[in-house]
Parts: structure tokens; sequence; C-alpha cells
């Protein structure tokens, strides 16, 4: 779409590194640059929104037990594939737009935002209906209902894509700590005064709708006072459905296990599988969150493979230098994580956690896959291969966790992923160059190497373990040059003692 009055919406400094670029016509440094300062602080972002989840969840754990949980969890993944097609990719391509055009466009975002706020309230009723339908006894239903206003307000979170668009995350970050910390005091207060999962769904619910007001309003206060208009909501619309259908087959493939386990087993056997999945949500929200970053940037070198792989090869730098020895982690240290963040009642999830964690390392892999995917239009293909993966994870479970219990469950996660995977690069295998990609994962894979080895010299000792095992990595990934060159922006410079790359 080419938007008229197009230009670019950078700052002073940025722009003048353009000008300086000019005559040579080479302005992709300063688009990495933008790229990476925007995922680095969307991931600084996650990394204390997960802290403050990581609170809350080991205090609901221990006050609401492992059936309480399951319980809570179950409502909560029903929530989340609610979301997931109150979605429908219009998040997607209002940032493809915004990423081709302009990211103060008010027309297009406005526009946009009308349509998935209509739909997310549609979505808000057929949420209704479900749960009268299944009945109000079950506790999952109950949270399931009392999450219905988040459900219809989905739709205002159209709005970050002009803080990714526009490259302003600090500001969204800021927002999202903030109302994080207020649902932390509100959630973890109801659970230690004695609150059941309904009356802790109803202030999280509560606490979601404020994030989505407050964030709404500030967004569109970075675009210009353009209104709506019934052609281009028409046009948006039409440009969703595709990708629309896509994106809710990919989210549901992997969010649906869940809730559909929920209905086949015990209700403490679900708060296991509740609880590995907690982890697994939190690997991959980190690379989630960074696509959501650099989309607009993808956008706008879609057209040349050599282009997009350079970029991608950039995106991949982080995820494999900092998400990848997260999931590695996860798997060797279960038995202490599950144990400090959800008690010993929830021992009998630490192989489910590590089953999740090894899905969670190939969805670093299909998450930048689909992203390539997006902004090259590849929608046919997303929508074949998001069906038979949906498929496959649906029937899978219930013919084989009534036999094999929740570990089944959690395979079948793990096949999908990597029947997804090898998918996506299929489909892109003549649209992106994968070449950068591979150079760049090997120093981050040696690294991770070298701590594997450092965890079997040490596993006899957690804590131990844990620091020499971190040690091992750091000091590996900065001997050999393996970081990402962006991170050490992030801090002042007498901190920094790794080599750049």
């Amino acid at each position: 779409m080419n938007v008229p009055g197009r230009r670019r919406d950078m700052d002073d400094a940025s722009l003048s590194d353009v000008e300086g670029d000019g005559a040579r016509g080479n302005t992709k440094p300063i688009l990495q640059k933008k790229m990476a300062t925007s995922a680095s602080q969307l991931f600084l972002r996650r990394v204390a929104v997960q802290v403050l989840s990581a609170a809350s969840t080991a205090i609901l754990a221990r006050k609401l037990g492992v059936s309480g949980f399951g319980d809570y969890s179950a409502g909560l993944a029903m929530y989340y594939l609610a979301l997931s097609i109150c979605d429908f990719g219009f998040g997607n391509v209002l940032a493809r737009e915004l990423g081709k055009g302009r990211a103060d466009d008010g027309r297009l975002v406005r526009s946009m935002l009308r349509v998935q706020t209509a739909w997310s309230a549609l979505v808000g009723l057929g949420v209704v209906g479900f749960v009268i339908a299944v009945g109000l006894s079950a506790v999952r239903m109950q949270v399931l209902l009392v999450l219905v206003p988040a459900v219809a307000l989905f739709g205002l979170s159209g709005v970050r894509q002009v803080f990714y668009a526009s490259y302003k995350t600090g500001r969204l970050g800021l927002i999202d700590v903030a109302t994080n910390v207020a649902q932390l005091i509100v959630v973890a207060g109801l659970a230690l005064a004695g609150g059941g999962p309904l009356c802790i769904a109803i202030g999280l619910s509560a606490m979601i709708v404020v994030n989505s007001i407050v964030v709404t309003v500030a967004g569109l206060r970075l675009v210009d006072v353009h209104r709506s208009t019934g052609a281009v909501r028409r046009r948006m619309l039409f440009d969703s459905l595709p990708l629309g259908l896509s994106s809710l087959l990919c989210s549901a493939y992997f969010t649906i296990d869940l809730s559909i386990v929920s209905f086949l087993v015990s209700s403490r056997e679900l708060g296991y599988y509740a609880a590995a999945t907690k982890a697994l949500s939190v690997l991959v929200t980190i690379p989630g969150l960074v696509m959501s970053a650099v989309l607009p940037g993808l956008a706008s070198h879609a057209g040349s493979p050599k282009e997009l792989g350079a970029l991608a090869s950039r995106v991949w730098h982080w995820l494999s230098a900092v998400a990848l020895p997260m999931c590695i982690a996860v798997i060797l240290f279960a038995p202490p994580f599950v144990h400090i963040f959800y008690g010993k009642e929830f021992l009998p999830a630490i192989p489910l956690v590590r089953v999740l964690a090894v899905s969670g390392i190939i969805a670093l892999l299909s998450n930048l896959f689909a992203a390539a995917m997006i902004v090259t239009r590849r929608n046919r293909w997303l929508i074949i291969q998001g069906a038979i993966a949906l498929v496959f994870n649906v029937v899978g479970n219930f013919v084989l966790v009534p036999h094999y219990g929740v570990s089944a469950s959690a395979w079948l996660t793990v096949a999908t992923e990597l029947g997804v995977c090898c998918g996506s690069i299929t489909a892109m295998y003549r649209h992106l160059d994968f070449a950068p990609m591979l150079k760049t994962t090997v120093v981050p894979a040696v690294a991770a190497g070298a701590m594997i080895v450092a965890w079997i010299a040490t596993s006899r000792w957690f804590v131990p373990s844990i620091v020499v095992s971190g040690v091992v990595y750091v000091g590996t990934l900065s001997v050999l040059g393996g970081w990402p060159e962006e991170l050490p922006r992030l801090f002042p410079s007498r901190l920094v003692l790794w080599k750049l790359p």
C-alpha cells in the first residue's frame, strides 16, 4: 500500500545518520539499529514483566494448590484462545502497512481499531454463549466468564503497533511495567487474603482493562488527527481475512492443548500441566515480542531475499544469543525451577517442563519464519500449514491423552512445532537468504554447548551448577565475540566487558 505523504518517522539523530548515508542510498544500518533498539527495549520490558509474573505465579500456585491452580490456568488458557480469535491477523496487517508507509497514519490506525474492537466485542459475546452452553458449575468456566470484559476490549491492542512502527517501544514498556506492578499487587493481595480462582480472575480482568485503556490513550497521541473512514475499514478487513485465518490457526494449535486437557484429566494432573505450560509461555513470549517489534522493519525489505535475510539474521542473533540459552537453562535446571516457583507439590511437573522447553527452542525459529512469511504474503501456505498443525494437535490430544496422560500432550506440542518449523523453512527457501542466519548461529551454539558441559560436570550441586553454567556461557560468548552488537548500548560503557562481533 502506498500511503500519501509517505515519510520516515525518525528522531533527529537517526535523521542525520540517514542524511549522511543518503548519497550512497544506504539506510539499512539505520533500520537495523532502530529495530535492534526497539527489540532491546521490548526484551528488557519483558524481563521486568516476567519477573513480576513469576512472583505472582509462585504466590498463586502455593495459595490455590495444584487443583485450584489447574482450574484457574485452564480458564486462562481458554481466555488466551479467545484472544487469538480476537486478533485474527489485524495487528500483523496494521504492522505491515505502517512499516511500509507512515507510522503516524491516524486514519489507518483508527480504522483498524474500529474493525478490531467490533470483532472483539462479537467474540466476547461468543465466549458468554460458550460458557452458558457448557455450564457455570466448573471453576474454569467461571474464570473465563469474568475475563470477558478483557476479551471484548482486546481490539484496542492494535494501537501497540504504533509504538512498534515508530520505534517508541520505551514508552510502551514503561506503561506495561507500571500496570503489571499494580496487577501483581492486586492479584497477590487477593490470593494472600484467601481469595479463590474466581476472585483472583476478577482482579486480573480489571487490571487488563486498565492496561488496555492507558495504552490506547498513549498510542493515539502518536498518530495524526485523521479519522477513520468506511473505505479504509473495508480494505483493512479484506486484507486481514487471509492473514487472520492463518494467524488464528497458528495461535490455536499452540494454545488449545491446555483447554482440551482440562476436559480429559483430573484437576491435579491438569495443575501439573498448567505449571509446565506457564514455563513455556514465558519462553515463547520473548521471541513473540521481538517479532512484533521488527515486523515493520522486515516488511520494508520483503521484496529482496538478500536484504530480508540480512535483517532476519540480526533478529536471529538476538534470539540465539539470549532466548536460546534461556530455553536450554530451563531444560537443565527444571527441578530447582519447579521447586522455587511452584513448591514441592508440583514436582511431578518437572519432566513436562523439560519437554515443553524443547518446543520453546523450536518456536524461536518458527516465530522468525512466521514473521518473514507474513511480510512476504505467504498467506495460503500459512493457512494450510496452520490447519494441518491444528488438526494434528487436537486429534492427537483426544486420542492419546486419555491413555498416556498429559505427557502425551507435551510431546504432541513438540511434534507440532517441529512440523510447523520445517514447513516454514520450506516455504521461505526461495524468499529468504539463510546464509547469514547460519553464520550467526555458530558462536551461540558453541557457547550453549559449553554451558551444557559445565552443567554435566556440576549437576549434583544445584546452586553452584547454575552459577558455573551461567558464567561459562557468558564467558564463552564474550571471548568468541558472539554478543549482538546492539546489546552494549543498553548499558553504561564501564559495565560492558564483552567483545563485539
